[in-house]
């Protein structure tokens, strides 16, 4: 049996190990700009619903992100613009994959609450997806939702009324969500296999990452077992 002491020491070494294999991650990302993909199933993490949130896809995918954003945020404004159009129309057009959008407004933005509770709002009125790409353009503060609003052709009333009732529980429940599933920082996707109506995570991927680490996720799980 280990000792008090050893078992001390046992935890101060994995502690160091485990911080140096993060910081080697982490100089990985910065020097080559390419993000590491683990595909490691967390038996810690729930099964994550994909229900309630905006989703783009066929129902029938096998594989679906979860992902968690900012309007704010600049490196998921940059991931909107040079990333997702190449994602959707190779991996999701093509019935590869599943996406649902989670909110994560972080505290260090200050329109991004305002920003996530519009889109949620445009979702009630089954328009998200336009209501998204009209607010990465976006300075997001109020009279930008409202015409950004406009331009997407929502009803306003009903906006105006969703913004003042309803949005900001839901936003709410994505950020509970997020720190349930140990997510702090934009955007995170979480990668995994769809089972029923919901996604077994089985990787995550941090930041601008390119869609050959959505291609090379995909290629992992199909050899998983």
């Amino acid at each position: 049996m280990l000792t008090t002491r050893l078992r001390a020491t046992l935890d101060v070494v994995t502690a160091i190990v485990m911080l140096a294999i993060a910081g080697l991650l982490l100089w990985l990302v910065v020097k080559t700009g390419k993000t590491p993909v683990g595909l490691v199933a967390d038996p810690t993490l729930p099964l994550v619903s994909l229900d309630g949130a905006p989703s783009l896809g066929d129902q029938s995918a096998p594989y679906a992100i979860v992902e968690f954003s900012d309007f704010e945020c600049p490196y998921c404004r940059k991931f909107a613009s040079d990333v997702w159009p190449e994602v959707k129309t190779k991996l999701i057009d093509a019935g590869q994959l599943r996406v649902s959008f989670r909110h994560l407004p972080l505290t260090k933005h200050p329109h991004a609450r305002t920003a996530a509770e519009a889109a949620t709002c445009a979702q009630r009125q089954l328009k998200f997806w336009p209501m998204a790409e009209a607010l990465w353009r976006s300075e997001l503060a109020d009279a930008d939702l409202r015409s950004a609003a406009i331009d997407v052709e929502l009803d306003i009333d009903a906006f105006s009324a969703c913004r003042s009732a309803v949005a900001s529980g839901i936003v709410a429940h994505d950020i509970e969500l997020a720190h349930t599933l140990r997510v702090t920082g934009t955007p995170t996707f979480l990668i995994g296999r769809v089972v029923g109506r919901g996604v077994r995570v089985v990787g995550v991927l941090y930041g601008v990452v390119p869609i050959s680490a959505f291609e090379k996720a995909i290629d992992a799980m199909k050899r998983m077992r």
